[in-house]
């Protein structure tokens, strides 16, 4: 629903200010925000107002949507997932299981569309996306109700997504020390090329993100798979280390950090201002949905408004 689909963003900006504020990358350590927010919701944990739907701190979460979470059902196939599960020496796999991520995942390293050539590198670091790998997840979902009266039902379901698999590592290639474990933090931006990055950020975060740390890289692992029907332009994954002008949080897709137009090109702006790496690549195009309306279906906006964005770029404070 789209107006969850907002709210769940509005959300992720709290959270992920809280998480990065209480996070220290430790060995085979996951980084989950659909875990985060799940443990907001249950325990009511205070981060601050979010939206009209519900409030951290002064006022508790509903108790409703509490029990509820906790008392999710289990749809088909569930049972034989928790099995395999259990038996996956996967890292991130390991990594989730080890500390009870709000998603599960297998990855099927046979199904991959691998890249030898998407790279970045900043401060002395080399960012690197090896691929785009399927996935079977275990995710809780609402199933009915409504979040705003505690009414809101979910259920453990089994879904196929698809990851971004992306390694971090010094440039020099020498091993990783505590100090660069405690800087590799990011937020994670999502972005299409010719469409307005906030949009595309907006609709595409809150999703799962998983990451293990070894001696000589940070593995993150970025679901992706709400971008994949629109596999017939180029994607870009954006990440912003938590610092920016001396100020710790959320750094957003704007014409201080991305430059992008109406053509598709995107590329990092005001780079000696912050800690961040740009990733663009592209998927086949058997991704990409068939209805022609799915972008303005997909985001819930018209045709002239979703193609309307770049008069707020033309601008850019870098110029």
């Amino acid at each position: 629903m789209k107006s969850d689909r907002e709210m769940i963003a509005s959300v992720m900006h709290e959270v992920d200010e809280y998480e990065k504020r209480n996070r220290m990358f430790k060995k085979r350590t996951v980084l989950s925000l659909v875990a985060v927010i799940c443990i907001l919701v249950c325990l009511g944990t205070a981060v601050g107002a979010v939206t009209g739907y519900f409030t951290f701190g002064g006022i508790k979460t509903p108790t409703d949507i509490k029990e509820n979470i906790l008392n999710a059902g289990s749809a088909e196939g569930v049972e034989e997932f928790d099995k395999e599960y259990e038996k996956s020496t996967d890292p991130f796999s390991v990594v989730a299981r080890e500390t009870g991520a709000g998603a599960h995942i297998m990855l099927d390293y046979d199904d991959s569309i691998v890249y030898t050539d998407v790279a970045d590198e900043d401060e002395g670091y080399r960012f690197e996306l090896k691929s785009i790998t399927k996935a079977t997840q275990k995710k809780n979902v609402m199933t009915g109700g409504s979040l705003s009266d505690g009414s809101a039902t979910y259920e453990w379901q089994i879904s196929d997504g698809y990851y971004a698999l992306i390694d971090i590592t010094r440039c020099d290639g020498e091993k990783l020390t505590e100090e660069d474990e405690g800087k590799l933090q990011f937020y994670w931006n999502y972005l299409l090329a010719g469409y307005d990055p906030w949009t595309t950020n907006l609709h595409f975060r809150g999703h799962t993100v998983h990451a293990y740390s070894d001696d000589y890289a940070v593995h993150y692992a970025l679901e992706i798979t709400e971008m994949m029907p629109f596999a017939e332009t180029d994607f870009a994954l954006v990440a912003f280390g938590i610092e920016f002008d001396g100020e710790r949080g959320p750094i957003d897709p704007d014409i201080n950090t991305v430059y992008a137009d109406e053509e598709g090109k995107m590329e990092l702006v005001n780079r000696d201002e912050y800690f961040g790496a740009l990733l663009r690549f592209s998927v086949p195009e058997k991704f990409a949905s068939n209805d022609e309306h799915y972008a303005e279906e997909y985001f819930d906006m018209s045709y002239e408004r979703l193609h309307g964005w770049f008069e707020g770029y033309l601008s850019p404070t870098w110029e």
